[in-house]
């Protein structure tokens, strides 16, 4: 018996030495991969306001629990265990001084337990140091900083101490179980006097809870009354806040005198307090709502909510942002069709993206990266590839540029040959960081520049195999020279990493310049607890405040983030700015070619266009109305992102028409990537613009020469198969062109035909650029340099990718620059 229970103890020491270790190894991993990606003050914040969080929070719950355990063990006379000593059988009583340390074991267990779920590190810092807004709510006088920072805390906080009350009660009823005081006689419950007088304690505790929860409901009623649509009203303000207020108060005091009652064994007086607050809550939350709403009849009830709604309009526009979209600015629109065609693409993303798929045999999971040219614009087909298992050639990634506003006579995609390519296809270095989640990976790094966790000596090795649990990465064969452990490979991890404070927007969008692809990531201020604005469903959650703090860029091939921030912050992206000032600094790095292809914020668009659709601009302008719910795409390509081009060569844009109460299109909301994003009213000037509908109806209508949508049970079969609707601003209308593709299932797709809607006219021609007269851009001829500069250039171009396979980035750009010298000679 002794032997097995050495053997116990050994396997059980070893157990809790692995789980020790391996979490040690965790944190050690997490601070050498917040080191290397230059963020330890993030890490540093992380960790200071979790151990002061979770401190006071399991010190505060450890002597509540500790109060209740010991109550239990007063209760408890002896404690008497059965012992056996060769053939004797007795029993030995426990000592008193025993029983006291196992109930503060105990409670330190619990409190432990309870506070190492408390993990609103980011909620912690802003309930204490979030900027204000400088504008106080018109009803309470209170900053609004308090409902977007300390109303969303506390109400963690509740959360949180009312699941421990609730668990240390359950705890407190368990042991009680085990006491005679609390047993089960003849199928009636019976409980000892000590007993009631604790449990009594523990609900008069809970009513104090109940009270925080009814003054937190006072606030709550800006966020979403009892008005028509849960908006707030006459009766909220007037009747509702008040009973909350009384309510919250009264509970108060009624748990007090629970507490103290309940333990000095007076059970009228917690009787007469409990039904005191049964009965103000139903006089406060019903019957007095009730009575003031039939007080006011019809319409004074109108008249009386007249300044409420001015009131959510006026919050949901600063809430969104409304006031910063631009009125009167004709930059964003075309002058004419024909300038319009260089920038309108007639290639839906999807489409485009398995057109070059099918063609140039790329991977499944290629991505199109939009931009602007000189020619209007540009869509570049990327595949990019992740570095492979250790000991195999590590592949190139390939992006291919396209001229997105035309189709070859096949139908097939144009594509724009780079100099020093026989086909178009650019490398792109291996990626580490993708916008999938495949896990962990070791990767060499010669020249230093990923951002991971090194593997150089034996110990970085079993600290990082002990926090991933990969015994593998003991061994000596890693791939080299340097290997570095790249943990977090999926872009919207990374950044959540760095930045959890910020909400991501829907979309992650690549974008190519040079050599470099970049996964961008939109970041938001958000939060839905700010008061009296309307409710939105944005990037996956209902919002009631939304403003963009800035753009995230991911580096695929070395996993290096980098945030471009807005130059005039909101005051929830100005609290972290001021916070983490080393963080946010690193956007005055990015390159001027980068930021003049930001794509535009998508998800602020469609918040500006809903809340501008509901209650206009503050300086007028626009009648209520909203995005439409079908975009006139097929299944396939349903919910495609319709971008385009803006005049003179400017940035990609989102344009997303609102339509009146009767489906007209009064104009677009036109929102602008690049370094500057800003978002533009178009309004269109007639007095009659056409129907969505009839729009529709007429880019579908087959008198047009358009043939109508087919389908076919033969999969060799080519189907038709519509893309998006794009709306585009022409001078101060708009046009509406709807691309059309032949459809066979594991082939390439081709452009069918594109059909156009303007002037209330539909018509029909293979490409917009051919029913304008301007035809698509030449390919680069290089036929000129004669054989032996090709024959050079082919041989630079192997020595580049042979560079990159090895991790030699010295000899990469020894080739690079003899490459840049060779292309500047003249054709001979």
């Amino acid at each position: 018996m002794t032997s097995r229970r050495g053997l116990a103890l050994v396997l059980i020491a070893g157990a809790v030495a692995l789980v020790v270790a391996h979490g040690a190894a965790r944190a050690y991993e997490d601070y050498r991969w917040y080191r290397a990606m230059g963020a330890v003050s993030i890490w540093n914040a992380r960790l200071m306001s979790l151990s002061v969080l979770r401190l006071l929070g399991g010190l505060a719950i450890g002597l509540f629990a500790f109060a209740n355990f010991y109550a239990v063990r007063r209760s408890v006379v002896s404690l008497v265990l059965p012992r056996r000593l060769a053939n004797l059988d007795f029993g030995e009583e426990v000592p008193s001084r025993a029983l006291t340390g196992m109930a503060l074991l105990l409670a330190i267990l619990v409190g432990a337990a309870l506070a190492m779920s408390l993990h609103d590190w980011w909620g912690f810092i802003l309930a204490r140091t979030g900027h204000p807004f400088g504008e106080t709510d018109p009803f309470l006088d209170v900053d609004l900083g308090f409902f977007t920072y300390r109303l969303p805390f506390e109400r963690v906080l509740l959360g949180w101490a009312t699941t421990s009350v609730l668990s240390v009660a359950a705890v407190v009823v368990f042991l009680y179980l085990l006491t005679p005081g609390l047993r089960l006689e003849r199928r009636r419950l019976h409980v000892s006097e000590y007993i009631r007088r604790h449990l009594t304690v523990l609900v008069g505790v809970l009513l104090l809870l109940l009270a925080w929860h009814f003054r937190l409901g006072m606030y709550s009623l800006l966020l979403h009354g009892t008005s028509g649509s849960a908006t707030f009203g006459a009766v909220d303000h007037r009747i509702r806040i008040p009973g909350e207020l009384v309510l919250a108060m009264i509970t108060l005091a009624a748990g007090l005198v629970v507490v103290w009652a309940g333990w000095t064994g007076q059970r009228r007086l917690v009787v007469t307090a409990l039904v005191g607050v049964v009965l103000t809550a139903v006089t406060a939350r019903g019957a007095a709502p009730w009575l003031g709403g039939r007080f006011l009849d019809a319409p004074e009830r109108g008249d009386s909510e007249q300044p409420y709604r001015v009131t959510r309009a006026g919050y949901t526009r600063r809430a969104y942002a409304v006031d910063q979209i631009a009125m009167h600015d004709t930059t964003v629109a075309f002058r004419s069709l024909a300038d319009a065609a260089a920038g309108i693409p007639v290639w839906d993303g999807e489409a485009l993206a398995r057109a070059v798929e099918a063609e140039s045999r790329l991977d499944q999971a290629a991505r199109v990266a939009w931009g602007s040219g000189p020619d209007g614009i540009v869509g570049v087909v990327t595949s990019p590839q992740p570095p492979p298992d250790p000991g195999e050639a590590a592949p190139m990634g390939i992006a291919i540029r396209t001229v997105a506003s035309a189709a070859d006579p096949r139908g097939a995609p144009v594509r724009l040959v780079t100099p020093g390519t026989d086909d178009g296809a650019a490398l792109l270095a291996p990626s580490v960081i993708l916008d999938t989640d495949p896990g962990y990976i070791v990767v060499p790094d010669s020249a230093g520049r990923v951002r991971g966790i090194p593997l150089s000596s034996p110990l970085e090795r079993v600290a990082a195999g002990l926090s991933i649990r990969n015994l593998r990465l003991w061994t000596p064969e890693l791939p080299g020279p340097r290997p570095v452990l790249v943990t977090i490979r999926n872009a919207r991890r990374r950044v959540r990493a760095l930045v959890p404070f910020f909400t991501q927007g829907s979309q992650v969008s690549p974008l190519v310049t040079g050599d470099s692809l970049y996964w961008v990531i939109e970041l938001y201020a958000s939060a839905n607890t700010y008061p009296l604005a309307d409710p939105i469903v944005l990037a996956g959650a209902t919002r009631t405040y939304f403003h963009h703090a800035g753009t995230a860029l991911v580096l695929s091939s070395t996993g290096a983030v980098q945030f471009v921030m807005d130059g005039a912050p909101g005051p929830i992206a100005a609290t972290w700015l001021a916070r983490f000032p080393s963080i946010f600094a690193t956007g005055r790095e990015v390159p001027a070619t980068v930021l003049s292809q930001l794509p535009p914020a998508l998800d602020q668009a469609r918040a500006q266009a809903l809340a501008f659709g509901r209650y206009g601009a503050r300086t007028g302008g626009g009648v209520p109305s909203q995005p439409p719910l079908v975009d006139g795409a097929d299944s396939t390509l349903a919910g495609s992102y319709p971008v385009v081009a803006l005049p003179g060569g400017g940035p990609t844009a989102f344009e997303i028409p609102l339509l009146d109460a009767v489906g007209r299109v009064r104009g677009l909301m036109v929102a602008a990537g690049g370094a500057g994003h800003r978002t533009v009213w178009h309004a269109i000037d007639d007095s009659m613009p056409p129907r969505w509908n009839l729009i529709l109806d007429r880019l579908a209508d087959p008198d047009t020469g358009r043939p109508p949508a087919t389908s076919s049970a033969d999969e060799s079969t080519p189907s038709l198969v519509h893309g998006v609707v794009r709306a585009v601003a022409v001078r101060h209308t708009a046009v509406y062109v709807q691309s059309i593709y032949q459809w066979i299932p594991g082939a390439a797709p081709r452009l069918h035909q594109v059909a156009y809607f303007v002037d209330g006219k539909a018509h029909r021609a293979p490409s917009l650029r051919q029913a304008v007269g301007r035809p698509a851009p030449a390919h680069p001829d290089l036929s000129g340099l004669g054989p032996e500069p090709r024959d050079a250039m082919r041989r630079l171009y192997a020595a580049m990718r042979d560079a990159l396979r090895r991790g030699d980035w010295a000899a990469f750009g020894k080739a690079f620059d003899a490459l840049g010298e060779l292309l500047a000679r003249p054709p001979e």
